[in-house]
């Protein structure tokens, strides 16, 4: 009788032990279970942020591209501004440095100079050698070719 309560003690033990063993093992299921859930929401959460930051980047980038677009088309316009101011009235090339002026201001390219017997080619103007009617250096043509020159490096560079 002494064993058989001893048997019964310790089968109820084992089923005490493995009830406790399935609880555990339960309350770890659930557990994994819970932690899958919130995995889960992470990743919708992560992939609802990616998605909206990289709506916001490509709008940005579109944003972006039309402001360098409009920069480049100011800046081919100004080009083509500065190229007609220092347009040559003989050659029509682009007139460089050294550019010359008569004294009512119109401009003569370095080449066309001497070709033109000592007139201007725009409103005729004698250039005598005399203060009043020589031709002189025109600094500001030759400052806005300067200018010209840059804006055309920024402009390749874009």
């Amino acid at each position: 009788e002494e064993l058989i309560r001893k048997d019964l003690e310790i089968k109820m033990k084992l089923k005490a032990s493995i009830n406790q063993t399935q609880s555990i093992k339960e309350n770890r299921r659930k557990d994994i279970l819970g932690l899958d859930n919130h995995i889960e929401q992470l990743e919708m959460d992560t992939k609802q942020l990616f998605s909206g930051q990289n709506k916001k980047l490509v709008q940005e980038n579109n944003k972006f591209k039309e402001e360098k677009s409009a920069l480049r088309t100011f800046l081919s316009e100004t080009v083509a501004q500065k190229k007609a101011l220092l347009t040559c009235p003989v050659c029509l090339n682009t007139a460089s440095p050294p550019i010359y002026k008569c004294p009512s201001d119109h401009l003569i390219c370095f080449e066309c100079l001497p070709r033109m017997n000592r007139k201007c080619p725009t409103c005729r103007t004698r250039y005598d050698g005399s203060t009043k009617g020589s031709v002189t250096g025109f600094r500001l043509a030759e400052e806005n070719y300067e200018e010209l020159q840059k804006m055309k490096a920024k402009l390749d560079a874009m």
